[in-house]
Parts: structure tokens; sequence; C-alpha cells
């Protein structure tokens, strides 16, 4: 006859194995969206990380700002808010921000109060982060 504690005891060891199964399925997804590719249309100055130049042709009627150029802060910005949900809003999240082109932020402001940012996606971030999905 098996004991309720030895019961209990099982069902938590069950709990952290998942727990950990969650964190490795995130770790390895924040690693695949990284290693994704950059804009092709723009070269990164090797002395300052966060400039990079591009040529004005390739700029879109939607989105001015450096950020929409820069991938790889479009997919630290994802990443970011991947991490504060729910594992299991994660999928419905990328899916609904995919498919809207845009990531809405939660943001705090000084007087104490929060909102949502909305932030435009490239069109080809999407669709890189769409063919791992």
């Amino acid at each position: 006859m098996i004991k309720v504690a030895d019961r209990f005891e099982g069902v938590n060891l069950m709990q952290r194995e998942l727990r950990k199964q969650k964190a490795r399925i995130l770790r390895d997804m924040r690693n695949l969206i990284f290693s994704l590719p950059e804009n092709p249309h723009i070269t990164m100055l090797s002395k300052r990380p966060r400039c990079f130049i591009m040529s004005s042709a390739h700029l879109s009627s939607r989105d001015w700002t450096p950020g929409y150029y820069n991938f790889d802060k479009q997919y630290r910005a994802i990443c970011r808010e991947i991490r504060k949900m729910p594992f299991e809003d994660v999928i419905p999240f990328l899916k609904e921000t995919l498919k809207e082109g845009v990531l809405k932020k939660l943001e705090l402001y000084f007087d104490g109060t929060s909102g949502r940012r909305r932030v435009n996606i490239h069109p080809l971030v999407v669709e890189n982060i769409q063919n791992i999905l």
C-alpha cells in the first residue's frame, strides 16, 4: 500500500522536473532567437556595438526609429517580454505579436503608473521568428 506522503513526494518531484523542462525550453528558445540573423541592410560600427549605418533607400515609411532596423534590439525586447510571462502564455503571445507586427511592452512610469507602449516589429524579424515556431 502506497502512503499518501509518498504520493505527494512523487508529485513534487514531477513538478520540479516540469519546471526544469520549461526553463530549458525557454532558454533554448531565447538562444535560438538570439542566433537569428541581423538586418542585412545595416553595417554595425565596430567600436560602438549599438551604432550602425544604413542607406536611406532601406528606410520604411512605417517606422524611422533606429530600433526598428536593429534586429538584435528587437529580438532582445521580445525575449524580455517573454521572461515576464507564464510559460503557457509564451506561444500565444508570440503568435499575436507576430501577426500584428507590434510588440506591446509593459512600461512603468515615474509617477508609479504603468501602461503598454507599442513598438513596431520589422517584417524580416517577424519572418525570422515565424520560421522557428
